[in-house]
């Protein structure tokens, strides 16, 4: 899997789409990262841990 969802504040969701509807995309899509080795994401936003991997 290359891509999927995760769930954020409704503040967070609302900065992204300001962002969005300013120029037309997100200026900062990273999100996270899996460092090789590890288990887990390390998060560069807030996150409230959902992951949506199918839809």
């Amino acid at each position: 899997m290359s891509q999927f969802g995760i769930r954020v504040s409704q503040k967070e969701y609302e900065k992204l789409k300001k962002d969005k509807l300013d120029d037309g995309h997100i200026d900062n899509v990273l999100v996270g990262k899996k460092p090789a080795g590890q288990l887990s994401f390390t998060y560069s936003r807030p996150v409230q841990g959902n992951v949506i991997t199918e839809w």
